[in-house]
């Protein structure tokens, strides 16, 4: 008799392989349809494209559900960890509020989100309010970012002007 745990895994297993799924970016990472949002992406579909309710992408939907291998596929084809909900929340938001570490740490190494949500909340914020310690830390430990990509804020050199006598 197959126990829970195999009966789960032979579940997502399934849902991951479903290949004539026609589920849009949010609902195919939502349940999972791993060949679905390939489909997605070999058609060309923005990968930053959010629903139409929430204005959620799909990274913050994977974020959601804590699926590694769904951020990672969408982060290698151009998923934007900045990308802000209706609500200002970011994929990171979400990994630092729900204290999915690996999430977390997986977000970060694409880029580190200090942008306040409407609730005027970072995800440092989130991750200490809901007592995430080991997000607090790597968030903590995270060089600061800036809204201003580095190539637009590296200032050419000024002459130097001499000294008074």
């Amino acid at each position: 008799m197959p126990s829970d745990y195999d009966i789960a895994a032979a579940r997502e297993a399934a849902r991951r392989a479903k290949a004539n799924s026609t589920s849009d970016w949010w609902t195919a990472v939502e349940k999972g349809e791993q060949t679905r949002m390939k489909q997605l992406l070999a058609d060309g579909q923005d990968v930053n494209a959010q629903d139409a309710m929430c204005e959620w992408p799909a990274l913050y939907y994977a974020a959601w559900k804590n699926r590694l291998w769904q951020a990672e596929l969408l982060l290698a084809s151009g998923a934007d960890v900045a990308l802000q909900s209706r609500e200002g929340d970011t994929a990171v938001h979400i990994a630092a509020m729900y204290g999915s570490l690996s999430m977390l740490t997986l977000m970060l190494s694409s880029k580190v989100v200090d942008s306040k949500n409407e609730r005027g909340l970072t995800p440092l914020d989130l991750a200490k309010q809901k007592r995430k310690f080991e997000c607090v830390g790597a968030l903590q430990k995270a060089p600061p970012w800036s809204a201003t990509p580095h190539h637009l804020t590296t200032r050419a050199p000024t002459a130097t002007l001499p000294s008074a006598p």
